[in-house]
């Protein structure tokens, strides 16, 4: 029987079912996964969508995931090799009303990873673009309700318009963020683990169905060569936590050693400080062990000691999130 085609409105329950099915990937690949994204239009709040998850693993070495097809079999999934695209692993579960498909690609293979996550990212900020996909989408789902091909082919000039459109903003995003002042630009790692431990607070900025905003939270770190890792935590329910669990890219700042330097002009009135600023995926850890030691990591930070104790029951009522930075770069302003 051929695989049924239907779509319904955004389920506020898809970015929990991702957490949970992402928890087993995990637990599938282990070392080898670097980030697991929430893609396709589940990830989209507000978008009306098939109800299937669109999931992307990516991994250090694709021979690994060929090697643990049996265990993703054993969770239900078929494994189908590249399908049609090189350089991608594609599983999918659910038969003829599917219900998942991953998108497994390596780190290294920067245009598919950003393609995907650009796509939904745009669609998360433009609200008229989300309105039409869902208009197209329940048109073509009514008219083929039982022809994938058709179906596809019915939105293809559209998700080809829309990737344009959404990689052309993220290339425009990342080429307007270079450093216009050069000079104040810090790439020493020594110089760069001062600027995170001398800050408090770290501003978050996130998106969701309403809208854009920013939140400050205390954080911990880990920096390993140049790959930073932030850490936050916070209660299980609001709108930041329902955001960072849909998954995706969020932004961040930091900033501190802030004084006045005065002079006999006002033009020449300055300020100085200190500051790091990037953007990176954003995941829930849900692991004990692993929350224990994030958790470890945050209050290390806020009060300069370890060997904190971390009891079973803060963790379970407490949310905890990692987030990956892509990219970043650390800033100072002090001469006189």
């Amino acid at each position: 029987m051929p695989q049924h085609i239907t779509v319904v409105d955004y389920d506020p329950a898809w970015p929990r079912q991702f957490q949970a099915e992402a928890a087993r990937i995990r637990a599938v690949l282990g070392d080898n996964c670097t980030a697991i994204y929430h893609i396709g239009s589940t990830a989209v709040p507000g978008l009306a969508a098939k109800p299937i998850l669109d999931i992307l693993p990516v991994v250090e070495d694709l021979e690994a995931v060929d090697r643990a097809a049996r265990a993703f079999e054993a969770m239900g999934y078929e494994y189908l090799g590249e399908f049609g695209i090189p350089g991608r692993r594609y599983l999918r579960k659910g038969g003829d009303e599917r219900t998942h498909q991953l998108h497994i690609f390596a780190r290294t293979d920067r245009a598919n990873i950003t393609r995907h996550l650009a796509v939904r990212d745009y669609l998360r900020a433009h609200r008229e673009a989300r309105e039409e996909y869902a208009r197209l989408k329940r048109a073509l789902a009514r008219q083929f309700p039982y022809d994938i091909d058709g179906y596809c082919l019915g939105k293809e000039a559209f998700v080809q318009a829309l990737e344009q459109a959404a990689l052309e903003e993220s290339i425009n995003f990342k080429e307007g963020s270079a450093m216009r002042r050069a000079d104040r630009e810090v790439t020493d790692r020594n110089q760069l683990e001062e600027i995170l431990k001398a800050c408090h607070a770290v501003h978050i900025g996130a998106q969701d169905g309403e809208g854009m905003f920013v939140v400050p939270m205390n954080y911990g770190f880990h920096l390993e060569g140049d790959r930073l890792t932030l850490y936050v935590h916070s209660a299980q329910e609001g709108r930041k936590v329902a955001a960072f669990r849909a998954g995706g890219t969020v932004a961040f700042e930091m900033d501190g050693g802030h004084a006045l330097r005065t002079a006999d002009t006002a033009c020449g009135h300055s300020y100085t400080y200190q500051s790091i600023m990037g953007s990176g995926a954003i995941q829930e850890l849900t692991g004990r062990e692993e929350k224990r030691a994030a958790l470890g990591r945050i209050m290390e930070h806020m009060t300069g000691r370890g060997g904190w104790d971390m009891p079973d029951a803060s963790l379970d009522r407490t949310a905890v999130f990692a987030i990956q930075a892509d990219q970043w770069t650390g800033k100072r302003n002090q001469a006189g």
